[in-house]
């Protein structure tokens, strides 16, 4: 298998991973007690994963889409979407970030300890 064939592989892997944390975060949200300093933040860490859900997804089918294509240059759309998908790691470390500062500066979804009577 080439190297381009197992790169789009792994986009459409690491797609559908994205999709399902997207999904059970959101699903799982309401559960979890968030401070209310922390709002905001979800707020951000929500708008920023849903823009990663839909950038990587649409790059994604163009992956797919470029591949499956007779004609297209192989060297150019290479590189437009080595490119791309670099330009993506600004959505996903924004996000991977944002979650980082809930868990770890705002306890979200951490249990607090057993306290000692």
């Amino acid at each position: 298998a080439s190297v381009v064939t197992v790169s789009t592989g792994l986009y459409i892997a690491g797609t559908l991973t994205l999709v399902a944390a997207f999904l059970t975060g959101r699903s799982a949200a309401p559960e979890v007690y968030t401070p209310g300093m922390a709002q905001a933040i979800v707020a951000r860490h929500w708008d920023w994963a849903l823009w990663c859900v839909w950038y990587f997804g649409l790059l994604t089918a163009g992956r797919v889409g470029l591949r499956l294509a007779a004609g297209v240059s192989r060297r150019t759309s290479t590189v437009v979407l080595a490119v791309a998908g670099l330009a993506g790691l600004v959505l996903l470390t924004t996000t991977a970030e944002l979650g980082g500062r809930l868990v770890y500066q705002h306890g979200v979804g951490v249990a607090a300890p057993n306290r000692a009577r």
